[in-house]
């Protein structure tokens, strides 16, 4: 009942916060956009899962499961943004329960939990992806759960608790592909850290590769029936891949003088890519980024690691559609959560209790996953927040650490 009660308040408060966010934004009138609202209308008129690009009509632009979900609500709500962003609002409110209990289980620690919860509920970003037609929301919801089924099932192996991984890392397939690269990782820990005979290992994780299969199998029978020929997720690998990775690539998907990557091309790469379909294209852009890697090795890794350390700071091209206020601003915070987050990482990996040690060192590889696997295309600052809300987490265990040694 204790938890019961902390649950619905920092359900409450949260959601409570997003409710006047969407409401003095006025964003369930005219909210932002992205292709994604464009697909999901397509979707309601009977067009199918399309979207035009690049001057050609693509059929998997973007991962399926935000313009199905978005489809779905506009359907019940005759296209309501306002019914659309309150259960972005529920589901964000939920994401910092899940937080509040992700904390818990790390470190048995009341405080640590609930300062964690309250970070998440107070983050400006977060809030306001809320109540813009982008699937942030349900991309770092999905990743939370998917850091708590890991947590759940190195303490207890259960079938239970490996149905629960599969179907969470599958559902996180659907929305945010950069998961997949910690699933293996995943697999090493457990053969490296578990108690449990490797036997019993192979077999949970034959379990959850089987319901995580299920899962996103719909959609790759779609595809082949749709392009006859295997296409994992989405059409757009090859050019978000690209992006990251070509002579005029920054590692964000604009340049400093505020064009886009694309738009820096040669006059010729342009008119070649303006000439193929949908999957021409991604054969394109993912021949010319293999190209650039091969004759540029060192500029490719000097590019990786330039990609990475955006991933966790900021790019120069960071908020260049925001005022410079709102930057300075943000960067000050930040400051303070990337500071708290190290020492709070710090002193979770020096503790005495293995627990906390261990289930941290999860959690650091989740991050690094994603931020390794994201490197590998373009980055920008949204998709750190897809994991802030983890990373806060730390920021609470540094933040009550540094307090009680200034009271000792």
């Amino acid at each position: 009942m204790k938890n019961l009660k902390s649950y619905l308040l920092v359900f409450s408060v949260a959601f409570i916060l997003r409710l006047v966010w969407i409401f003095i934004t006025g964003s369930h009138v005219h909210p932002q956009e992205w292709e994604y609202e464009v697909v999901a209308t397509n979707l309601l008129n009977g067009k199918g899962f399309i979207y035009t690009h690049l001057n050609t009509v693509y059929f998997s632009i973007v991962q399926p499961l935000y313009p199905f979900f978005c489809a779905v609500i506009y359907f019940v709500s005759r296209h309501s943004f306002l019914i659309l962003e309150l259960i972005q609002a529920a589901i964000a409110s939920i994401t910092c329960v899940t937080v509040f209990n992700i904390a818990e289980i790390i470190f048995s620690n009341r405080k640590v939990a609930i300062i964690s919860a309250m970070l998440l509920t107070f983050h400006p970003g977060i809030i306001a992806y809320t109540a813009k037609l982008h699937p942030l929301v349900l991309d770092s919801f999905f990743i939370s759960l998917v850091a708590l089924s890991f947590l759940r099932l190195s303490s207890n192996f259960s079938t239970r608790n490996q149905i629960f991984a599969g179907l969470m890392s599958g559902l996180c397939i659907l929305t945010r592909s950069t998961i997949v690269l910690f699933l293996p990782i995943m697999v090493a820990w457990f053969f490296y850290k578990s108690p449990y005979i490797k036997k019993k290992i192979i077999f949970g994780f034959g379990l959850i590769l089987l319901v995580s299969s299920i899962i996103i199998l719909p959609w790759i029978i779609r595809n082949y029936m749709v392009y006859k020929q295997f296409v994992f997720i989405q059409t757009t690998t090859g050019e978000v891949f690209w992006r990251g990775n070509n002579i005029n690539a920054t590692g964000s998907a604009y340049r400093i003088n505020g064009k886009t990557v694309l738009e820096s091309s040669s006059p010729e790469f342009l008119k070649k890519l303006y000439s193929l379909d949908e999957m021409g294209q991604n054969k394109l852009f993912r021949e010319e980024a293999f190209n650039f890697i091969k004759d540029h090795p060192f500029k490719s890794v000097s590019l990786f690691i330039k990609k990475n350390y955006y991933f966790w700071w900021f790019s120069p091209q960071s908020g260049m559609e925001y005022p410079k206020l709102y930057l300075l601003i943000y960067k000050a915070l930040y400051s303070v959560v990337i500071l708290f987050g190290i020492l709070g990482i710090i002193f979770a990996l020096s503790s005495k209790i293995s627990n906390i040690r261990e289930s941290t060192l999860l959690i650091l590889l989740l991050f690094l996953s994603i931020s390794f696997a994201q490197s590998l295309f373009y980055v920008e600052g949204r998709h750190r927040w897809a994991i802030e809300p983890l990373m806060l987490i730390f920021t609470a265990n540094g933040i009550i650490n540094i307090k009680n040694m200034v009271k000792r």
